[in-house]
């Protein structure tokens, strides 16, 4: 099996296109909630996405991370059977996560800590979270192999099937179909219309990935067990990450109001227009570091890093201007002035993503690289306590202000630690199994 070949700059615009499909998508939908629902309903659907987010993670360490990182540097048949093993332990993760969300639903509900908008959310979620996945899991194979436009028909279709349901649930609760029913679109609905979206995306995505996957055979275990120890770092990370930055919104719910965790979810869904332009070109970069670093060491790897950095940073520095200077009119008109008063706060956050979330996503990314996962999963554990003691400190004064300044403030120090660690250990000299570094 041939790996796709082409121009890097060609395949990236073609993840670049992907992505923003997915991503405006997306951010269209929870505009559509937030719009229309209430802010404590709107908060319930920000906080049961952000379950989602962390079944993502999970996804991510396990799954996803094997695969474009191990997977990328094989090739043949070899290439074949570790993405096979690597469909199996996603299966098998994906129906794990789904029956703990499902069991943490009616244990919240049973207990009286959340009320029918977040119920019906988490149970809705736990019964699409397959699909979903199943589906990332083939973006992920596509992207690794260095197939950009298979991946892009996937999510073409995938948006416009979830365009279309989510498009009739609202037609339904303006009352453009008569009478109005204001429920029809909800937190609940729109995570039954994203499963049903992604399940018939899989028909097309399964048939193209049918010469990129093979039945697991005899090397299952040792795949597995690979996975596992490359991975396992990044569960603790992904672990670590997801309350460095998602923790943010329980702490403003338990110590500030819903209406703060629903500003946040809103402000969060403009600031992620950013990720439109980097966060793709991560998808084919990332395989092209790890071959680099295979084939010619740390010092080509790392050069080639800071190049797609300041390339990515000047590609993304006039959407990033555009959208920061017009915040306060996009939020405005987005969510009908209800979250006006923090336009601000967005413009900054912004400014941020380019001046240094760019160049901090590619640090972050070189332990993985040089097959030091352990490095990113020490340094997100480490900060954790630091988050939790700053949103404990700052959010009942500062409210979104505090939790933005934490965790952006942490976020940084991370990164930073995590690229000086890898360049440190390299300096030691090349390793050539860095995965013995783990056991």
């Amino acid at each position: 099996m041939a790996i796709g070949t082409g121009q890097t700059a060609r395949k990236s615009l073609v993840a670049v296109a992907d992505r923003t499909v997915v991503a405006v998508v997306n951010m269209g939908t929870g505009v559509l909630v937030g719009r229309c629902c209430e802010p404590a309903d709107f908060a319930a659907y920000v906080v049961a996405f952000s379950i989602f987010v962390l079944s993502t993670m999970v996804q991510q360490a396990l799954v996803a991370g094997p695969l474009s990182i191990l997977g990328a540097s094989r090739d043949g048949a070899d290439a074949v059977r570790f993405s096979g093993s690597m469909l199996v332990l996603q299966s098998l993760a994906a129906l794990l996560m789904s029956a703990l969300v499902a069991v943490s639903a009616v244990l919240l509900h049973t207990l009286g800590a959340s009320g029918p908008a977040m119920t019906s959310s988490l149970l809705a979620l736990a019964g699409v979270l397959f699909f979903l996945q199943t589906r990332d899991f083939l973006r992920t194979l596509f992207f690794s192999r260095l197939y950009p436009g298979r991946a892009l028909v996937v999510d073409c279709i995938f948006s416009a099937v979830y365009v279309a349901s989510v498009g009739c649930l609202w037609l339904g609760s303006t009352g453009a179909w008569s009478p109005p029913r204001p429920g029809m679109l909800s937190g609940h609905t729109v995570f039954l219309a994203a499963g049903t979206s992604a399940a018939l995306a899989l028909l097309p995505g399964i048939w193209m990935a049918r010469n990129l996957l093979e039945r697991p055979s005899s090397s299952l275990p040792s795949h597995l067990s690979e996975a596992w120890r490359f991975g396992r770092w990044g569960l603790i990370r992904s672990g670590s990450n997801y309350v460095n930055t998602y923790s943010s919104l329980y702490a403003l719910g338990l110590l500030s109001s819903a209406a703060e965790v629903a500003a946040l979810g809103a402000i969060r869904q403009v600031v992620n227009l950013l990720p439109l332009v980097f966060q793709p070109a991560l998808n084919i970069m990332v395989p092209k570091l790890a071959r680099a670093y295979v084939g010619a060491g740390w010092a080509t790897a790392n050069r080639k890093m800071w190049i797609y950095a300041c390339g990515l940073m000047v590609l993304a520095a006039p959407l990033c201007i555009a959208t920061s200077v017009c915040a306060r009119p996009i939020m405005h008109h987005l969510y009908a002035g209800r979250y006006d008063s923090y336009a601000m706060i967005a413009s900054v956050w912004i400014v941020f993503q380019v001046v240094l979330k760019i160049p901090l996503l590619f640090l972050f990314t070189m332990s993985a690289v040089t097959r030091r996962p352990w490095i990113r999963a020490m340094a997100s554990l480490a900060a954790t306590p630091l988050t939790l003691v700053g949103l404990i400190l700052m959010v009942p004064s500062l409210g979104v202000l505090g939790a933005m300044a934490v965790t952006s403030s942490v976020g940084v120090a991370i990164c930073v630690a995590s690229y000086a660690w890898t360049a440190v250990c390299e300096k030691r000299g090349p390793v050539e199994n860095a995965l013995a570094e783990t056991t």
